[in-house]
């Protein structure tokens, strides 16, 4: 569609901001909303169906607006409502202003780096409790990666995007013969791409994989080695033990050896990173309690300040490295 058009007398198309397979996205004006900027997700016909949609696609549609009508959620964009017109199925959602980890991977690579470690587990820390919503609802994205993840500029929250490959865990937990693939090759797990079956350890394996891209700045077909079936990344970047421990078993080939809930590994990273800190906040408060009356010389050379510094996911600025 051309910018401009006006879909439902309500919705005036802005640009087209991306396509799938499924469909195209645009950025829109909601008239009825002082003109707010919304996003408007159009399904496309299976390819060798004209512009005729068929069963598949009204069922895919009907399913991604009930599961995003139930969601209620800061880190997911919100559902503003579905229609058809002229034979044409559209979703409308909250327009989120920001830059999705891709994007601002490139910006990194652009500059000679990739992500820091204290910025993998700070947003680790801040995703996982938006997937963790999603399990409880029995709901599995089956789509994590750098595309499907962003960063609102407004508060630097990340945001879980894109969720026409997510479906009800009941109906994916048993290998089926006519079961649909989906997920992005080299993100999804071997389960979900073999078998159709997915879990919510499948979501933290794409989430594994996304967070090693970040840190290596390498693709995941670079990081695994096919012919023996396993990951290959500690050499290409070094973390802590705790977190590439951490990681590997995110990683993990089989869904038992991974951790069952994004709570598990939200409960874990933050216990380390409260560990880590804790010699910082000892060693302060005993120069404190050791430190001696003022005098010229320390009122000429004050004491330096500690702060934790918190992500930051913008090339331009920077943050302190984390002690192993």
């Amino acid at each position: 569609m051309s910018p401009g058009v006006l879909l439902r007398d309500r919705y005036r198309i802005c640009e087209a901001i991306a396509e799938g397979g499924m469909g195209r996205t645009y950025l829109a004006e909601d008239l009825e909303r002082f003109c707010e900027p919304c996003v408007i997700k159009e399904f496309l016909p299976s390819s060798g169906r004209g512009q005729n949609l068929g069963q598949k696609e009204r069922e895919l549609f009907a399913r991604e607006a009930t599961l995003l009508y139930r969601l209620d959620h800061p880190q997911i964009p919100q559902f503003r409502g579905h229609f058809e017109e002229e034979g044409r199925l559209f979703l409308v959602q909250e327009y989120i202003d920001g830059a999705t980890l891709r994007e601002l991977l490139q910006q990194r690579q652009q500059q000679g780096e990739t992500f820091r470690e204290n910025e993998i587990v700070e947003l680790l820390l801040q995703l996982l409790p938006a997937l963790a919503y999603l399990h409880r609802q029995n709901i599995v994205h089956r789509d994590i990666s750098p595309e499907n993840l962003m960063v609102r500029s407004r508060d630097r929250l990340p945001m879980v995007l894109d969720f026409g490959a997510s479906k009800e865990l009941t109906a994916l937990t048993q290998p089926s013969s006519t079961a649909t693939v989906v997920g992005k090759f080299g993100y999804a797990p071997p389960e979900q791409l073999q078998t159709g079956q997915a879990f919510p350890s499948s979501d933290l394996y794409a989430l594994a994989v996304t967070a090693l891209e970040l840190l290596t700045g390498q693709s995941p077909v670079e990081l695994y080695n096919a012919r023996e079936l396993r990951w290959e990344w500690h050499d290409a970047v070094a973390v802590s033990p705790v977190l590439a421990s951490i990681l590997d078993r995110m990683l993990a080939r089989q869904p038992g050896q991974r951790y069952n809930r994004a709570e598990e590994v939200l409960t874990e990273l933050a216990a380390w990173k409260t560990a880590r800190q804790q010699p910082k906040t000892v060693v302060a408060t005993v120069a404190k309690t050791m430190a001696p009356p003022r005098t010229r010389y320390a009122t000429k050379n004050p004491p330096a300040r500690f702060a934790w510094e918190w992500l930051s996911l913008r090339s331009e600025e920077h943050t302190s490295e984390l002690q192993s």
